[in-house]
């Protein structure tokens, strides 16, 4: 009967939903598990570790102790295309080492919200200038054209 594919389909079309929903409901509570232990156990350090986890934006709202962190602070910048660096400690927006990682994870935009010292540091330009022509699929700036030929400058 041609009706009866039709009510198989359906039946497992709506299987297939429910153990999507299945899955993401075991996700969603395994997800959630380590914020209510931080809050049991009152520590606040955890609790704001999970926030920036969940939401990088909160690292403006953490404790120094919090925005001083590298490798949280590291994975905000990642995740939110270098804008978390301006929440960043001082110390890290300062620091080359850090802030070397930081363009890298963020295809050099970090630089734009480093300290105004590492903002000017001529090394650091470099890598976030190479980081984004590669981000953006330019070639590296060259003096010769396409054709081979040196580039035609213009003065007015």
């Amino acid at each position: 009967m041609p009706g009866n594919k039709s009510v198989e389909k359906v039946l497992a079309e709506l299987q297939r939903h429910q153990e999507k929903g299945q899955e993401s409901l075991a996700r969603l509570k395994e997800e959630l598990t380590a914020l209510p232990e931080a809050v049991k156990q009152n520590d606040e350090a955890a609790f704001w570790r999970y926030a920036v986890e969940q939401d990088w934006q909160t690292l403006q709202h953490a404790p120094d102790s919090i925005r001083s962190e590298p490798g949280l602070v590291l994975e905000a910048v990642q995740r939110s295309s270098g804008q978390a660096l301006a929440y960043a400690a001082e110390a890290l927006r300062s620091e080359p080492a850090f802030l070397r990682q930081a363009l890298n994870s963020s295809a050099g935009q970090a630089l734009h919200y480093a300290s105004e010292e590492a903002r000017q540091d001529t090394m650091l330009r470099s890598q976030a200038r190479r980081l984004q022509q590669l981000r953006y699929g330019q070639a590296v700036a060259s003096p010769r054209g396409k054709g081979g030929r040196a580039a035609a400058r213009t003065t007015h």
